[in-house]
């Protein structure tokens, strides 16, 4: 219960957003149980991009500047952030292992790479 409220929340924000910035939210059936879904910036270039399993965030979730520059993308299982994320900040590239729902290692990637291991 605790976590469809979460993901229920996080899409009714990213909707209220959406609704302030632009009043274009797309959502697909993708199948019975799967929903993708796609909020738009006001010049109609998506903002956010991912999906919605058993109202839990799933899969490959994406998230753009209006010029359509990535800002970040990462994965979700069963609502819970898995694997590397890679968020895109300027010049910069910040990759964001997960484990088990938290923060295992980060890497900052510039002129060099620059290791940051978290336990």
């Amino acid at each position: 219960m605790k976590n469809t409220f979460l993901v229920l929340a996080i899409l009714f924000g990213s909707f209220l957003f959406a609704q302030e910035n632009n009043p274009s939210v797309q959502l697909e059936k993708v199948t019975e149980d799967i929903v993708m879904i796609k909020v738009f910036h006001d010049n109609g270039e998506i903002a956010q991009s991912g999906f919605v399993k058993n109202n839990k965030l799933e899969g490959k979730w994406e998230s753009f500047t209006a010029s359509g520059d990535r800002v970040s993308t990462g994965n979700y299982k069963e609502g819970k952030k898995v694997g590397q994320w890679f968020f895109w900040n300027e010049d910069e590239l910040t990759e964001v292992a997960f484990h088990e729902n938290k923060i295992s290692s980060v890497n900052l990637w510039k002129d060099s790479k620059i290791s940051i291991a978290l336990k």
